[in-house]
């Protein structure tokens, strides 16, 4: 009895952990949560928390920028998609110098993708 309920439980954590590092679930990126992460022109990084969906990360990120007295986009794509994947290094520079990305995150990783 206690075996089988062992294997039950093991196997439902098993398909859990499976579902959330895949995109079977058909979640668009305005629906996942994605960690913010902010680089100032030194290079420093400002970890700014956990945001739903990527235009909120964007818009977080250009709100800090302005907070700093920051100048330029941050590397932000021209007009993205709300749902366009934009890998962080493909757009990864600015005049002004600061940059950022926005980590899709799943249950079992706190950066599954880093997207602009």
């Amino acid at each position: 009895m206690l075996r089988a309920r062992i294997f039950k439980y093991s196997a439902i954590f098993l398909l859990l952990t499976i579902i959330s590092g895949c995109d079977i679930l058909g979640r668009t990126l305005e629906q996942e949560d994605m960690n913010v992460y902010f680089y100032k022109p030194d290079g420093e990084e400002l970890y700014l928390g956990v945001v739903r969906g990527i235009t909120l990360c964007r818009s977080t990120v250009l709100e800090r920028a302005k907070l700093l007295s920051l100048d330029g986009n941050g590397g932000m794509p021209a007009n993205p998609g709300k749902n366009e994947k934009i890998a962080a290094d493909e757009s990864n520079t600015s005049g002004a110098g600061w940059t950022y990305h926005c980590c899709w995150k799943t249950v079992t990783q706190t950066c599954k993708e880093k997207l602009k």
